[in-house]
């Protein structure tokens, strides 16, 4: 038998199923991560597109120094049974957008296989469509 709050996190996870919005959210989301978790080389180059954010915020001032701050992070997916897995999972995304965009813009520009061209604009414009980043920051 589960506890009150593993029903709970259940509940929210089928629920949000049931909302066309917020199925289409976490559709293109995984669409996303796994476009980018795929392959070893567009890993390195997400983190990489984060360094080089982080760094330029930096020298400009707008983020502050300080110990566990400015750290790199990873994409991760939303598990099944666990409401906090999807909205970390968001929040990842919302802390690396610009460095996720420039990522795909770039795997779009230079891609030699077609098909990785079509997918990655597939995802990149589902990222950049204002109903998927509305729905984000709802979330």
């Amino acid at each position: 038998m589960h506890c009150f709050a593993h029903q709970l996190q259940l509940a929210l996870v089928v629920i949000s199923k049931d909302v066309r919005e917020i199925w289409q959210l976490y559709s293109n989301l995984n669409v996303i991560i796994n476009f980018l978790s795929a392959s070893p080389k567009c890993y390195a180059e997400l983190n990489s597109a984060q360094e080089i954010e982080i760094a330029h915020k930096v020298a400009t001032g707008k983020l502050n120094i300080g110990r566990r701050c400015n750290q790199v992070c990873t994409l991760q997916r939303a598990g099944a049974t666990r409401w906090s897995s999807h909205f970390v999972s968001v929040t990842r995304l919302i802390e690396i957008f610009e460095a996720a965009s420039t990522v795909l813009e770039n795997i779009i520009d230079n891609a030699i296989d077609f098909k990785v061209c079509l997918e990655a604009d597939s995802a990149y414009n589902a990222m950049i469509s204002f109903d998927f980043v509305f729905a984000l920051h709802l979330l």
